[in-house]
C-alpha cells in the first residue's frame, strides 16, 4: 500500500469521546501500525458534548483488549477549533454530529464525513452507552467494518 500522499490528520467525532471515536482512533493506529505506515500519520478523536480527562469506557476497553489494543493512554477531549484545524479528514459517528459541527464552524464543514462513507454508505455508528455489552459490540464491529480497507479508503475520500 502507497502512503505518500498529503493526507496525514485524521479526527473521529462522537458525544462523549469516551466509545466510539476513542475505538475508532485506536483501531486505525492499529492498522496504520500493521501496514507500517509513514510516522506522519496522526490520529485523534474528541466529543461534541465531552467532559475533558476520562478515560475510554470500561466495555469498550474490554473490546479493544480482546483486539490486542490497549486504550488507557485515552482522555476524553471536547471538540474545539483548534482539533478541527488541525485535521484534515474528520470522521463522526452520527449526522447530528455532523450538523452541529458544521453549524458550528462552517468552514471546516467540506472535511467533515459520516463514517460509514469509507464504505460508501450513509450509517450512524449507535451509540452503546448504558447499554448491554451486546451493543458494545454490535458498535465496535461496525466501527471496524467502516475502517475495514482504511488507510486505503480514507485517502480515496479524501482525494473525491
Amino acid at each position: 500500500l502507497d502512503l505518500r500522499f498529503d493526507l496525514s490528520k485524521v479526527l473521529f467525532v462522537c458525544t462523549a469521546n469516551i466509545i466510539r471515536s476513542p475505538t475508532a482512533e485506536y483501531l486505525l493506529k492499529e492498522k496504520l501500525r500493521a501496514a507500517d505506515a509513514r510516522p506522519e500519520w496522526q490520529v485523534r478523536s474528541a466529543g461534541t458534548w465531552a467532559m475533558p480527562g476520562f478515560p475510554v469506557d470500561r466495555t469498550a476497553a474490554e473490546l479493544l483488549a480482546e483486539k490486542g489494543i490497549d486504550p488507557s493512554q485515552h482522555r476524553s477531549q471536547e471538540i474545539n477549533r483548534e482539533l478541527l484545524e488541525w485535521a484534515d479528514i474528520v470522521f463522526v459517528m452520527e449526522n447530528s454530529h455532523r450538523e452541529a459541527l458544521q453549524i458550528e464552524f462552517p468552514d471546516q464543514k467540506a472535511k467533515i464525513y459520516l463514517l460509514s462513507a469509507l464504505q460508501n454508505q450513509q450509517l450512524e455508528v449507535a451509540d452503546p452507552v448504558g447499554q448491554s455489552p451486546v451493543e458494545y459490540w454490535a458498535a465496535v464491529e461496525e466501527i471496524s467494518r467502516c475502517l475495514a480497507s482504511a488507510p486505503a479508503s480514507i485517502l480515496e475520500l479524501y482525494q473525491n
